[in-house]
């Protein structure tokens, strides 16, 4: 009864100590298709234990994350930073609960043009749109 009871606890322990996840999938805001290949950053206020978080998209367009511990209660903000593409609107201030218990969309680039998306928990959907050459260069002058 010992050794079950020590296995039980020493299993509830590791499963606390594990850092919670979370996914963040980066789709081209018309077609909806996901974007490989590009950093996304996931950022908390001061007071968290650790300031951020980054990882890169797979093939599917998804980044995962495995979050501090203890998690923050928030996310400050997403973002893709030095890139050619730029969110369609900044996601800031988002409660961990939520994205967990619904998952996030950003809002749209175009609502006439932009694809229709479902949201999944533990999910944050970051839409955006490719910059032009111009919009680029713009972007790194102001590095």
């Amino acid at each position: 009864m010992r050794k079950v009871l020590l296995l039980f606890l020493l299993t509830q322990a590791r499963n606390k100590l594990q850092g919670q996840q979370l996914s963040v999938m980066v789709v081209e805001s018309r077609t909806g298709s996901p974007l490989a290949n590009k950093t996304v950053e996931l950022r908390f206020r001061p007071d968290a234990l650790t300031s951020e978080v980054t990882s890169k998209t797979g093939k599917d367009g998804i980044a995962k994350f495995v979050l501090p511990t203890p998690p923050p209660t928030e996310i400050y903000d997403v973002t893709i930073p030095n890139s050619e593409i730029a969110e369609c609107a900044a996601l800031k201030d988002l409660q961990l609960d939520e994205v967990r218990q619904r998952g996030i969309i950003s809002p749209s680039c175009d609502p006439k043009k932009d694809a229709s998306l479902d949201s999944t928990s533990g999910v944050i959907v970051l839409r955006v749109w490719k910059l032009s050459l111009w919009q680029r260069l713009m972007r790194r002058s102001e590095a």
